[in-house]
């Protein structure tokens, strides 16, 4: 159990979720940092939230959590996400990969991350469109690689798109620096991760969000720091002393498919 301490946490427990919005930060490829923040709430209390964002690895973990409570994603799987991870995202071998850094062509694709998202969602849920969701207040932020704006992905701005590719193509970006990373999903090759864009997109929507929802309670979970700025609280998650010392040494792991428990230790973290 976590004794977190933090008087931030206790007033999300406590707040009026109908004045509420919740922003759920990226995560490196550790995204279960925030299901054991997550699954303190029923999916009708979520629902009551005024809104909820999800940036990159934060979107997939509230996305995995809702389905998991209607039985469309395996939670029984998740002592198994490092192998499946790595097979899914290493099929071309070490050698093949390492051929494409030095050429500088993409050496991870979104379709691959659809096909590891496969093995924790159902079929049916899969195919869900921001229409089909339920849970009517959830938000994906995305990058439009080709235009360079900012995506917000919702029921009320792209209905008809699959939630899985709005987040496969979100999670990794299409480059890193100078270096091509991630190539997108066959059918929104545009879409990328909003934490690689140019910072003054991201800086944009948090002052959007703060002018919109001005007057309403706003916590946005993070894995860096806890402090009150303009109407935002960000809450730095526990566990996390070095995030990009762990983010790093997460991506290498899997890079060179050498094995990583954190992900099953994250996971099972569990809050007071």
């Amino acid at each position: 159990m976590i004794n977190t301490g933090d008087p931030s946490i206790q007033a999300l427990k406590n707040t009026d979720r109908k004045n509420t919005v919740l922003i759920f930060g990226a995560t490196g490829i550790n995204f279960w940092y925030y299901y054991p923040l997550v699954r303190q709430f029923s999916l009708e209390e979520l629902k009551e939230f005024k809104a909820v964002y999800g940036i990159s690895g934060g979107a997939a973990s509230y996305w995995l959590y809702c389905l998991a409570r209607r039985n469309h994603s395996y939670e029984d799987r998740v002592s198994q996400f490092d192998i499946l991870m790595r097979q899914k995202l290493n099929r071309y071998g070490i050698i093949k990969k390492l051929g494409r850094l030095i050429k500088n062509e993409y050496i991870y694709s979104g379709s691959d991350l659809l096909s590891l998202m496969s093995e924790f969602v159902s079929p049916e849920a899969m195919e869900y469109t921001f229409h089909d969701f339920e849970m009517e207040n959830y938000h994906v932020l995305g990058h439009d690689f080709h235009s360079n704006q900012l995506i917000v992905f919702s029921r009320e701005n792209t209905p008809g798109i699959p939630i899985a590719h709005a987040i496969a193509g979100s999670v990794f970006p299409r480059r890193i620096g100078n270096k091509m990373f991630c190539r997108g999903t066959e059918e929104y090759p545009y879409i990328s991760d909003i934490e690689f864009a140019d910072k003054k997109l991201k800086r944009n929507f948090f002052n959007s969000i703060n002018e919109h929802y001005r007057g309403n309670n706003i916590f946005y979970f993070n894995l860096y720091k806890t402090e009150k700025k303009d109407n935002i609280n960000k809450i730095k998650v526990p566990r996390t002393r070095y995030p990009n010392k762990e983010q790093i040494t997460d991506l290498l792991l899997a890079f060179f498919n050498l094995p990583n428990s954190r992900y099953k230790k994250v996971f099972y973290l569990d809050y007071q």
